[in-house]
């Protein structure tokens, strides 16, 4: 039978494991400020937008001066050449 001790561990680093995995997955779920090619300055937003469709949860872009935009996993993984399910961590660049 486990102590009362060790199933607070147990339960802290199943929060702390959370807690990791969902700061991992937020990055992405943010287009952070750039400026464009022009020098135009552009704020950052979280994705999905309201106009957005629900589904489009992650930031895509070519490079950071370009157009930043939410769009779906299919799309980010084509268009940022990384695979999200590949590792334990979420997203792996290729």
């Amino acid at each position: 039978m486990m102590t009362s001790c060790g199933q607070q561990s147990l339960n802290v680093l199943a929060v702390l494991s959370l807690l990791i995995s969902a700061v991992l997955s937020a990055h992405f779920r943010v287009c952070e400020p750039y400026t464009d090619h022009k020098g135009r300055y552009h704020f950052g937003f979280h994705c999905p937008r309201l106009s957005d469709n629900k589904t489009f949860i992650l930031c895509c872009h070519h490079n950071n001066t370009v157009f930043k935009y939410c769009c779906n996993e299919t799309e980010f993984q084509a268009v940022m050449q990384a695979n999200l399910t590949a590792g334990s961590e979420g997203y792996m660049h290729k």
